[in-house]
């Protein structure tokens, strides 16, 4: 698809075009598809924290964000990333959220990536190294609309805070965490707070032996029966 069109913003430090972020208008010009567009691999630095976050604060204070979708991550070289905190935050109104991009980067601070992003159903986990994770908190915190996330294979082992991962994720029925472990995790606290759908957790051969607080660790799980 020939992007050129659409408005376009040069990002590069010298803004010599080589890299383009276009944003094309969608559903009656109210929201918006992000498209990167660059003549090579664009390098990330190691902290992307907040990278796309576009959300704005309204007159009522709440997060409003017109991002749906974000296009060409492959233009992106995540290899030397280490932190994405924030990494989506707000963004209310995204779709999809494809992190194989960062399939190979040295991962250690994952907090709050997705935090509000209440249009999101399906994350999938499987795609990251994340052996060197030490923090998780508030990962999917208010992704009310959140139904599964595929976490087979992952390595939380050097995880030390899960406060909040699941926080007010409402529409979350069943959770699959066989094999997870969270050995050296001392807080998780709220983990699963006001999960009120949220019915069964997988925790076959799941490791929690470190474990410090728990403080409202299922508060508001009324649905919970295993």
């Amino acid at each position: 698809e020939d992007i050129s069109a659409y408005s376009g913003v040069d990002v590069t430090e010298e803004q010599n075009s080589t890299i383009i972020a276009y944003t094309k208008p969608c559903v009656q010009n109210t929201l918006l598809d992000l498209y990167i567009v660059a003549e090579e691999k664009i390098k990330l630095p190691k902290t992307c924290d907040y990278l796309f976050s576009f959300f704005k604060t309204n007159g009522n204070f709440e997060c409003v964000s017109n991002l749906i979708n974000i296009n060409n991550l492959c233009n992106l070289d995540a290899s030397e990333v280490a932190s994405i905190d924030g990494l989506f935050y707000g963004d209310n109104k995204l779709e999809n959220a494809d992190l194989s991009v960062f399939a190979n980067s040295k991962l250690v601070s994952m907090q709050g990536v997705f935090e509000n992003c209440e249009k999101l159903t399906f994350v999938d986990l499987s795609v990251l190294d994340t052996t060197l994770v030490l923090d998780v908190s508030s990962l999917f915190d208010g992704c009310t609309n959140l139904k599964s996330v595929n976490l087979k294979g992952v390595d939380f082992s050097n995880v030390s805070t899960t406060n909040k991962m699941f926080n007010d994720c409402v529409s979350l029925i069943k959770l699959d965490f066989e094999d997870l472990n969270f050995g050296e995790v001392l807080d998780a606290s709220y983990m699963f707070y006001n999960c009120d759908k949220l019915s069964v957790i997988n925790l076959k051969n799941c490791v929690f032996n470190s474990l410090y607080n728990a403080k409202a660790m299922f508060a508001g799980c009324g649905s919970l029966v295993s």
